[in-house]
């Protein structure tokens, strides 16, 4: 397994996506799942550095915004949910953006709606920013949230609402 931005080649293919997010003009917010975010903030920063970086983690897996309030990385118990994706047990100090945490009955009707809307299903850590954007709405914002992952599993797909 590779921790979010460990190594640093990893946090720098992550911020890619910064590189193509921008190709679309200029965004007041970009809202990413923790594990992305290390790379794609830094791009973003150097790049747009008016644009508003929103991480998302799960609540089951709180270790980022532990982490975000404490100021300094801090280990959790073992995370509990489905996004596999946004189960960080600690996290590297490279990483921190403004968090918001997402329980997830928020990340299940994301990733129904996704489905719904755009035909496409994403595993639930690439629900999660959008699950963000539905529970903390900023009317009038041009937003990107990415949207990862076709890892799926029975036991949760079953559960969409």
């Amino acid at each position: 397994m590779v921790s979010d931005g460990e190594p640093a080649a990893v946090a720098e293919g992550h911020g890619t996506i910064a590189i193509e997010l921008l190709r679309s003009g200029k965004l007041d917010t970009v809202v990413v799942q923790v594990a992305l975010i290390g790379g794609v903030a830094r791009w973003l920063k150097a790049q747009s550095p008016d644009t508003h970086i929103v991480g998302v983690c799960a609540s089951g897996a709180p270790a980022m915004k532990l982490s975000f309030d404490a100021g300094r990385p801090v280990r959790s118990d073992p995370p509990t949910t489905i996004a596999g994706g946004l189960a960080i047990r600690e996290p590297i100090a490279a990483s921190f953006e403004r968090l918001r945490a997402l329980v997830d009955d928020d990340i299940r009707a994301a990733m129904a709606l996704i489905a719904d809307t755009i035909g496409v299903l994403v595993e639930p850590s690439g629900a999660a920013g959008v699950a963000a954007v539905q529970r903390h709405p900023v009317p009038g914002e041009r937003i990107a949230v990415l949207l990862t992952g076709a890892s799926e599993r029975p036991d949760w797909t079953a559960t969409l609402t």
